[in-house]
């Protein structure tokens, strides 16, 4: 089961989804309905959700659902979401669309960047996607780690990335943890840093 911020979203045994709650964060599914057979998993956003089907394909709903991308959800390997309702999908060829509130999806300049990537985390406000060549990709909210500018020489080569609801960590080929975004939520790890 999934829960957006006032709706929730089961998946059923047989692959089907019951939504309830409120229409305006994705209680209503009657929309989608007949495309939410063999669901394989469902994803929430504040006021979405996202299933991914047994075919690889993706369906939305919710507010914004994602209704002007839906064909093009396809082959779907990945989806994250932050919680302000912008979502991310990683496709079968390693590339990523986006879609969701205005200003927080990846810009075309920034989706130029994101080859054969491999793996996007997400804090509450921004995303990060691991490039098959071990560079990061950062876009949306700055404070929330949507601006790595600050630490981008140091993201190469990178194992590993995983996120707090304000702050990215990574490993580093070398071992080292590099970390960005809200000192609150683990943005700044000099402390514990080798001297």
């Amino acid at each position: 089961m999934s829960a957006s911020q006032s709706a929730f979203a089961a998946l059923l045994g047989d692959g089907r989804v019951l939504t309830w709650g409120s229409g305006l964060s994705g209680g209503d599914s009657s929309g989608v309905q007949s495309h939410l057979s063999n669901v394989q998993k469902i994803h929430a956003t504040a006021s979405a959700f996202i299933a991914t089907l047994g075919d690889g394909k993706a369906v939305t709903w919710g507010i914004p659902h994602g209704h002007h991308i839906q064909d093009l959800l396809l082959h779907v390997q990945k989806v994250r979401a932050t919680m302000q309702g912008t979502s991310a999908a990683i496709l079968g060829d390693g590339s990523v669309l986006t879609w969701g509130s205005p200003g927080y999806a990846a810009s075309n300049e920034m989706r130029r960047q994101l080859h054969h990537v491999q793996e996007i985390s997400v804090t509450d406000h921004a995303f990060a996607a691991l490039n098959g060549d071990g560079r990061i990709v950062t876009w949306g909210v700055p404070e929330f780690g949507g601006n790595s500018s600050s630490v981008q020489e140091e993201l190469h080569h990178v194992q590993k990335i995983v996120a707090t609801s304000g702050a990215f960590a990574v490993i580093v080929g070398e071992g080292r943890v590099v970390t960005w975004g809200k000192e609150e939520g683990g943005g700044n790890s000099e402390k514990v840093q080798d001297p």
